[in-house]
Formats: C-alpha cells, sequence, structure tokens
C-alpha cells in the first residue's frame, strides 16, 4: 500500500485563478444587473463613436427573413445599406447583421432598441466598430 501525505496532494485549479476546483465565482455582478459587453461587430458603447453611421444586430433567430429585420430596423431612420450574414459554406443566416443609416438620428435610434423583443427574441444592438487588422 502506497501512503500519501495531505501537503502532497495537488488540487485542480484551473481556469479559477488558484481557488479549490469546485468553486465558482460570479464576476462581481449582484443578480439583476447585466454587464455590457462588446465584441465581434460591436462596441458595446454607450456613447456612439465618431463617424458611426453603422449598427450591429445580433441574437436573431436563424429563420428570421432579412426584409423582417429591414422593416424592423427600418423604423429607426432610413437605412443606406443593410449586410445579412450568411455562411459562405452552407449559405445560412448566421444570427447577426448589420444596418447603416443615413442619419445620426437613425444609428441613436436603432441603438435604443437593444433589449427590446422584436422578432421573436430579446434583440442586441450596438454600434459597430471597424474591424482591426
Amino acid at each position: 500500500q502506497v501512503s500519501v501525505e495531505p501537503s502532497s496532494v495537488r488540487r485542480w485549479t484551473g481556469a479559477t485563478s488558484g481557488r479549490p476546483a469546485g468553486h465558482f465565482q460570479r464576476g462581481g455582478l449582484q443578480k439583476g444587473e447585466r454587464e455590457e459587453r462588446g465584441g465581434k461587430g460591436g462596441g458595446g458603447a454607450e456613447q456612439r463613436p465618431e463617424n458611426c453611421m453603422t449598427v450591429w444586430i445580433g441574437n436573431l433567430a436563424k429563420d428570421v427573413e432579412e426584409s423582417e429585420i429591414r422593416t424592423v430596423m427600418g423604423h429607426a431612420g432610413e437605412l443606406k445599406a443593410f449586410r445579412y450574414i450568411t455562411d459562405k459554406h452552407q449559405d445560412e443566416f448566421l444570427g447577426f447583421c448589420f444596418a447603416e443609416y443615413t442619419e445620426v438620428t437613425g444609428v441613436e435610434a436603432a441603438v435604443k432598441m437593444n433589449g427590446q423583443n422584436r422578432l421573436g427574441r430579446r434583440l442586441k444592438i450596438r454600434y459597430a466598430t471597424d474591424r482591426k487588422g
């Protein structure tokens, strides 16, 4: 039989920053609070970036039609351009798109629709930022 001293046992800590396995910390947000995040396609900023005339629209159902999104986003203002993003191999909608407006008021009105239930889902709308790289 092999005896193992408790002090020599290694505990897996993984990505928990040195905390024992099984310990999970929620990140400091209280129940009901939401963290604003940026990410691909969205700046997540509360204030419109300089010269930004485009918004990123996410959390859309895969079966929603381009015309339906254009109609909803058209309520914010006149659309100059619209990009309905699909998978290049399977031609399936990826659940997000971009809408460019002719006037700043359209961009700001669109961002105000963030979190509203439209098209069967809670919309995520952010100021679009330029791709880096």
